[in-house]
């Protein structure tokens, strides 16, 4: 049996483990691949831009 998973899936899963393990850090995760398999992952937390119309 074999398990082929599309970049958007890594990366859901990988947001989903990560938001269980360090709740509201991170947002966003950057997955580094070189010749075909997995590098690495980063993980991030993207600013929202202020809603101009707040306030």
């Amino acid at each position: 049996m074999e398990l082929e998973l599309s970049k958007k899936e890594i990366e859901a899963a990988l947001l989903e483990w990560v938001e269980k393990q360090f709740p509201g850090m991170f947002n966003e995760v950057h997955i580094r691949a070189q010749y075909g398999s997995l590098d690495n992952a980063v993980f991030s937390k993207k600013s929202e831009a202020p809603d101009p119309d707040a306030g």
